[in-house]
């Protein structure tokens, strides 16, 4: 009698670690597919357009970013000048960098504003547009590239040693900039910021219109977007891989451990 009840307590565990582990690899494999879908973006076929009913901007050659994604970087109080900064956000796609940058007060076209985010690709004060360049500015950093939404245009500079040049432009990836609204979204492809192999930047934002209103105020902000692993770039601190990695490791093992139990089982029988 004990003897059996020994044996049925062998096959009911063996049972269960195969469910356990079968279960790994539902779960894992779900949830990645469902963060797969939710990161996914709009083809390149869209393109450059203007809604000539309200003078709003809308560049969408890398398509919508990822869907509640935004990771707030910093905020800054009403100083009472114009819009005036409120908060700014960030986020990656593959092959896309965006930013959300919300004002305090709405704007009524594009135009009222002048939105300069300044981006230190190299994490070098000594190189790109220097700290002091621009009144208010204690970032401490040298800007090699400077995204504009605004009065001046909306399009991407880059530091020619001396100045930005402004005759060969960076077109943005994406642009969403409606009037009456205190908030826009931009993008810019990572490859024209040279990020494939150095993934950490330094950024802050400007606003003329707003007697220059910095945020923040001084310092910059730090955001790092992805590595290279075997000359492909993946996101780092994103969780969104782990429960696919939990399901790949059940599924390499979940083989050879049936086989064993089978063997083990046949052994007893």
């Amino acid at each position: 009698m004990i003897i059996c009840v020994h044996k049925r307590f062998q096959r009911d565990a063996r049972a269960s670690l195969v469910i356990v582990l079968f279960s790994m690899i539902l779960i894992g494999l779900t949830i990645g597919i469902q963060n797969v879908g939710a990161s996914s973006f709009a083809s390149d076929s869209e393109n450059i357009s203007k809604d000539e009913a309200s003078d709003s901007v809308y560049i969408m050659n890398a398509g919508s970013p990822p869907s509640g994604e935004w990771h707030l970087l910093g905020t800054d109080p009403d100083e009472g000048n114009g819009t005036n900064l409120r908060y700014l956000f960030w986020q990656s796609s593959n092959d896309t960098l965006y930013f959300k940058v919300v004002h305090w007060r709405a704007w009524i076209t594009i135009n009222d504003v002048d939105t300069g985010i300044f981006l230190d690709v190299d994490q070098d004060p000594a190189t790109g547009c220097p700290d002091g360049f621009y009144p208010g500015q204690n970032n401490d950093m040298g800007a090699e590239f400077l995204i504009l939404v605004g009065f001046e245009g909306t399009e991407v500079w880059w530091w020619n040693d001396t100045m930005w040049d402004v005759t060969n432009p960076i077109p943005l990836a994406y642009l969403d900039a409606p009037n009456g609204t205190d908030t826009f979204i931009v993008g810019v492809y990572l490859a024209d910021l040279g990020l494939s192999h150095k993934p950490c930047i330094d950024v802050s934002v400007a606003e003329p219109m707003s007697e220059w209103d910095w945020l923040p105020d001084s310092g910059h902000f730090t955001i790092c977007l992805r590595r290279a692993v075997g000359g492909i770039i993946v996101p780092v601190n994103n969780f969104d891989y782990i429960p696919r990695s939990v399901g790949l490791i059940g599924l390499i093992f979940i083989v050879p451990i049936v086989s064993i139990l089978r063997k083990r089982t046949h052994t007893d029988n």
